[in-house]
């Protein structure tokens, strides 16, 4: 049967703004969102400081599953060129904090020790942001083993990462770039996501078996890579050989929620996107003893969820995907899917 995911891609708008003291009054008239205080932090050799807000709509939950901010968010912001000035030199890996404002919809966001200083020039500046930000030693090196920005990631961290939500937030990679210079000093940061999130959702079709059956069930996947890189120059993600797939992955005590009302099951699992066109992934339940598998051959997208709604029938020993329509707030739309059984 077919499984149909709509869903909407998740935007995070950050405001970035860099503000000269003759522009106050002219600012002052912009229905922004600012920080709370109105002195701006200046610099007589460097330039005048951004000063950073970050606002978020339709959140209703953490950030690894939604659109809240949380005062333990650090994002990382980087000067990915300046034509005429030495800031791509400077400015690598600034790390940034968040204030929480409101329902954590908006936050302000200040640095952690060096603020940017955008020079009294007038030259299209290109940044970048991501997140959660990786430590360096100074904020003009990139991140990574070799300081290349490449930031790895195993299949151990994934499988951990994926206990709960707050784990979670860990391996929610989020990406975001966009331009500014003096006179049009507002840099407009769209942050998305850049992993893939599988939903597994395990429902008992009419069967004599009970929920409490399926709640002892083992879960595993088959076929999927999760050792990496994230790219915080590019927001790429990167899986490494296929020699690296993980066979038998048990997500069995993962993050899931029950719905005991109607024996219902979900999986939510942040993991890389990865073409599986010519490598197949198996989604394996084991219960009483009954081995039951579904197929899954998607090309699975950054930033995108991907549904898959399971149902065990009557006698445990088959299983049928059923078409789901699924809305959610925070990530892209998925395709539809045709799984068969073996």
């Amino acid at each position: 049967m077919k499984t149909s995911i709509h869903t909407q891609q998740r935007r995070t708008s950050a405001i970035v703004s860099l503000l000269k003291p003759a522009a106050l009054a002219l600012m002052a008239a912009v229905p922004l969102l600012w920080s709370c205080t109105d002195e701006q932090d200046t610099d007589t050799t460097s330039g005048v400081a951004a000063q950073i807000t970050a606002g978020i709509s339709g959140a209703t939950t953490t950030r690894a599953i939604g659109n809240l901010w949380q005062t333990t968010d650090v994002i990382g912001v980087r000067v990915a060129a300046s034509p005429q000035s030495d800031m791509v030199n400077k400015y690598a890996n600034v790390p940034y904090t968040p204030t929480i404002i409101s329902d954590g919809t908006t936050a302000t966001f200040n640095p952690q020790s060096s603020n940017i200083y955008f020079p009294n020039s007038y030259e299209d500046v290109t940044f970048t942001a991501y997140a959660p930000y990786k430590e360096t030693t100074s904020i003009s090196i990139l991140p990574g083993t070799d300081a290349d920005g490449l930031i790895p990631f195993t299949a151990v961290e994934i499988q951990n990462a994926n206990t709960g939500t707050t784990e979670q937030q860990a391996i929610d990679f989020l990406y975001a770039t966009a331009k500014a210079n003096v006179a049009s000093p507002t840099v407009n940061f769209t942050f998305s996501h850049v992993m893939t999130k599988l939903k597994l959702v395990f429902t008992m079709g009419g069967s004599t078996l009970t929920f409490a059956d399926l709640q002892n069930a083992t879960f595993k996947l088959w076929g999927i890579n999760l050792k990496g890189t994230f790219d915080m120059t590019s927001g790429e993600i990167a899986t490494t050989a296929d020699t690296d797939v993980t066979d038998g992955w048990n997500f069995t005590d993962r993050y899931h929620t029950d719905d005991t009302d109607n024996s219902i099951r979900t999986y939510e699992l942040i993991v890389p996107p990865q073409d599986l066109s010519a490598r197949n992934m198996v989604i394996h339940l084991n219960i009483n003893g009954v081995n039951l598998m579904a197929q899954v051959s998607d090309n699975l997208q950054g930033g995108y969820e991907y549904t898959y709604n399971i149902t065990v029938n009557e006698d445990g020993s088959s299983i049928a995907v059923t078409d789901v329509s699924v809305s959610v707030s925070d990530w892209g739309d998925g395709s539809s899917h045709d799984l068969t059984t073996e």
